[in-house]
């Protein structure tokens, strides 16, 4: 009976979602180092990226598209990949729902939401300006 102690089972029904730049998000589990959420997306998420953050994605239903930096690639039900920090990302042409398992380290912090500027004067290298919408 050792894990008795800091055993704790939660299911996803229990957890009240949050409206986050990937659509509406469930965290399921976090620790110092990592956070286990559930995201479901419609239509398309907000491109961000993080400054502190990587992260996993598991795609457990639909189809989309995964744009990273200038680069896009299709995704469906089983695909996994990782999303390093510090890249422009989001998932667009989502067709009917896109459902993913997210993992991220550290552990998930809306914080480190960083989206891009419009202002050309602005840009980046890769095309943008970080702003950093959010207050932590």
């Amino acid at each position: 009976m050792r894990f008795a102690a800091f055993m704790k089972i939660v299911n996803r029904k229990n957890i009240k979602p949050i409206e986050d730049a990937c659509g509406k998000l469930q965290e399921l589990y976090n620790s110092k180092n990592l956070s286990l959420s559930y995201s479901v997306i419609n239509n398309s998420s907000k491109p961000h990226k993080h400054k502190k953050m990587e992260e996993v994605y598991f795609v457990v239903k639909g189809k989309a598209k995964f744009k990273i930096g200038n680069s896009i690639f299709p995704i469906r039900a089983g695909d996994a990949f990782s999303i390093p920090k510090n890249e422009y990302h989001n998932i667009q042409d989502v067709e009917k729902t896109v459902e993913l398992v997210v993992v991220t380290n550290p552990k998930f912090d809306p914080s480190d939401l960083i989206y891009p500027s419009t202002s050309p004067a602005e840009r980046d290298g890769a095309g943008f300006r970080t702003l950093n919408t959010r207050s932590g």
